[in-house]
């Protein structure tokens, strides 16, 4: 009865213009502090927003550019591949924790048998080895995050391209605190800002060996090639602007 009538009072708002924008949730870009800080001001149900003329509609990570109607929004997060890719190696490795738990599935539990490290999934990708190189590549395939794409989100260039006017804001984690500012200022948006605590935001809470050597950068980058693609052809598409991409 409650999701019927959370259901009314959206259709309600929307036939009086409000303007429906959707959160894509893309795993390890900084979402989860995004979510947070429009949760705690939500208006309905900790997943809307009022802020007129528009209704922000925060989803988990099921919600793709497919899914946003005709006529509606989406606004995101997005992050240099390469640092996603050790953000989310981490995260699954702790299986989420402290903030969530979601227990790893075998295959997540052979390949942190196998790597401790980012930097040793990251070399393991290109060895001469082919028995080590198979279970780099396998593990690539199963953890969680790690195996996701940006295009898991956004189907392929040609759809990104066709549904531009969809897409509300864009928001780049490397900067996201500023960003959030920004973002809040620009659509007169009363939201707290960023939190600084790292549970909530979902970051790793413990001093990780994150230092990634040159080749695993390279193998890394080689890996999420397409990943590049699609953020180069977001600042070509004027989604973003320019600028420095290289893992540091």
């Amino acid at each position: 009865m409650k999701r019927r009538l959370v259901h009314m009072y959206i259709l309600l708002l929307k036939l009086f213009g409000m303007k429906m924008v959707h959160f894509i949730h893309i795993g390890k870009t900084g979402g989860s502090a995004v979510r947070n800080a429009f949760e705690e001001s939500s208006i309905v149900n900790g997943r809307y927003l009022l802020s007129y003329p528009y209704l922000f509609h925060m989803h988990g990570h099921e919600f793709t550019l497919e899914d946003c109607p005709s006529g509606e929004f989406v606004f995101f997060t997005i992050r240099e591949p390469v640092s996603r890719f050790v953000s989310s190696f981490y995260s699954r490795k702790r299986e989420g924790r402290p903030k969530n738990y979601n227990p790893w599935t075998e295959d997540e539990r052979t390949a942190f048998t196998f790597f401790g490290t980012a930097n040793e999934l990251g070399e393991a990708i290109g060895s001469a080895e082919d028995k080590i190189r198979k279970k780099a590549i396998r593990a690539m395939k199963s953890i969680g995050h790690v195996k996701s794409s940006y295009w898991d989100w956004f189907k392929n260039d040609a759809f990104l391209i066709s549904n531009k006017s969809k897409i509300f804001h864009v928001l780049r984690q490397e900067r996201l605190s500023d960003d959030f500012d920004a973002f809040k200022r620009k659509y007169n948006i009363e939201v707290k800002s960023l939190t600084n605590d790292p549970i909530k935001s979902h970051k790793n809470v413990v001093e990780l060996d994150t230092k990634l050597s040159s080749l695993a950068i390279q193998n890394i980058s080689n890996w999420y090639k397409e990943d590049f693609y699609f953020l180069e052809l977001m600042q070509e598409l004027g989604l973003v602007e320019k600028c420095h991409m290289n893992y540091e």
